[in-house]
């Protein structure tokens, strides 16, 4: 059984550490991650984008390109 998470980036570029999530992401492969980016104004999308790379089976990429609220970026995550 796989386990889907969504999880919401704004603005997190010096938060991301993508070294250490590339290497969780592919010692797991049970988990499929989505990245929501909420229409960041910094380098948080290209770093997702990164991450992707590195474990393309694993994550999906959603780009808001109007801020939206958490519940909006949610729903565009599922």
């Amino acid at each position: 059984m796989k386990i889907g998470i969504i999880m919401i980036f704004h603005n997190n570029e010096a938060q991301i550490d993508k070294t250490f999530l590339i290497e969780q992401i592919n010692a797991s492969k049970t988990i499929e991650l989505c990245f929501v980016d909420n229409d960041s104004g910094d380098q948080t999308l290209t770093l997702l984008q990164d991450i992707k790379e590195a474990c393309a089976s694993h994550i999906s990429i959603v780009e808001i390109k109007k801020n939206t609220s958490e519940e909006a970026a949610k729903r565009a995550g599922a």
